[in-house]
């Protein structure tokens, strides 16, 4: 799909493969070329105005998972896939050119250079191959020494062509010289020496004027440092998926969503960013959160358990959870004492907890859907599927 540049209305629909994995512009913005997987074809070089086909993209038989379009004359285009080729195009109209077969897996990214002089690659084979830019022969194989420890999944240049960004599965993001192939720097801002998790894989990068980016497979993007290699100068997280609860800190100006996957944020008002607890947590969706006493956080997950965890420095989701007996349906911390909460279940339930402690379990003769408790924390009002709402005391002393 073409969108316009000002509020991204569709303008163009043209279709293409049945799935697609990168695409890649002209330097002169008339011909874009996408590639992906399909049975009729993978790879197709189209007009941006029309949509009609300039030349034939060919040589791959699987899966093609990374095309660049060389930003300098004469054009060029570089694809590469799970066939673990890399070939290359001359054109536009496109024909096949030449391939390289160096690689021994899958190959996950290919990128010119700015000034058009090189190709990289780089694969699962934890190779990175530099290529000249028109002919598409092979100047450097490297990545042995001081390099990745598992499949580098993606690639980008320095501005002036003399670097290259490089990250991978082994969640570190690496600097090499592209004429000796040496590693000048290797980053580890993913890496959480205490919780390591595959979510912290690399799976792309970008070198933008000053700046260097690296993408979490869990979507944390991470600003780099070049003088500070052990830890990102910045994160920015959003929600991972669908939001199902949230609560506001006022105090603290902060605020903290669950998610259907099981994931916590806490956000700062301030500065508008995010922040994921980390641990194994409830391993299912959030349907509850309520802050709790001393800076802690409840949270109520679809595992049909409660937990309470720090809402400090460290955000990590506690391994300590009370079992509350079935799967919740509205949970509040009570408006006076932050050690009393209670939930409604969708067993009939009314659970009240203090202290971390379930002290009351009522079985109600109607189907639960929300609570709240009342100012002074003496009552529970609960609304159902009776459409109904009804008024519990409570009584604190017992």
């Amino acid at each position: 799909e073409f969108y316009d540049d000002g509020r991204f209305n569709v303008k163009k629909t043209f279709p293409i493969n049945q799935y697609i994995y990168d695409i890649t512009w002209s330097p002169d913005g008339k011909r874009i070329i996408v590639v992906g997987a399909g049975t009729a074809q993978k790879c197709k070089a189209i007009t941006a105005d029309s949509g009609n086909t300039v030349g034939e993209i060919a040589g791959h038989m699987k899966t093609v998972l990374s095309v660049d379009f060389k930003p300098t004359r004469p054009y060029r285009a570089i694809t590469s896939g799970e066939d673990y080729i890399v070939g290359f195009h001359a054109g536009p109209p496109f024909k096949f050119q030449n391939k390289s077969t160096k690689h021994s897996n899958y190959v996950n990214c290919v990128r010119y250079s700015p000034d058009g002089n090189f190709a990289a690659s780089v694969s699962s084979d934890k190779h990175i191959i530099i290529y000249e830019g028109k002919t598409g022969e092979i100047v450097l194989n490297f990545g042995d020494k001081g390099g990745h420890t598992g499949s580098i999944y993606s690639c980008s240049w320095s501005p002036d062509s003399t670097e290259l960004l490089t990250c991978g599965a082994d969640r570190t993001a690496k600097i090499w010289d592209i004429k000796t192939g040496e590693c000048k720097v290797t980053f580890t801002p993913a890496i959480n020496p205490k919780r390591p998790t595959v979510q912290e894989m690399l799976m792309g990068c970008l070198w933008h004027k000053d700046y260097l980016i690296t993408v979490q497979l869990d979507g944390t993007i991470n600003y780099l440092d070049r003088e500070n290699p052990n830890q990102a100068s910045q994160k920015i997280v959003g929600a991972a998926a669908p939001i199902n609860t949230v609560i506001l800190d006022r105090d603290n100006k902060k605020f903290y969503t669950g998610d259907s996957n099981g994931s916590i944020t806490q956000w700062d008002l301030n500065t508008k960013l995010g922040s994921w607890y980390q641990g194994k947590g409830h391993g299912k969706g959030i349907t509850g959160l309520g802050l709790g006493p001393n800076n802690s956080l409840y949270s109520v997950g679809r595992d049909d358990t409660l937990r309470n965890s720090n809402t400090n420095n460290e955000l990590i989701i506690s391994d300590q959870s009370i079992n509350i007996g079935g799967a919740n349906r509205c949970f509040k911390v009570s408006n006076n004492n932050p050690s009393l909460s209670a939930c409604v279940l969708a067993q009939d339930k009314l659970v009240v907890f203090l202290d971390n402690t379930i002290v009351s379990t009522t079985s109600l003769s109607f189907e639960p859907y929300a609570l709240c408790w009342s100012i002074d924390d003496k009552r529970i009002l609960i609304g159902g599927k009776n459409k109904k709402v009804i008024d519990y005391i409570v009584d604190t002393n017992t």
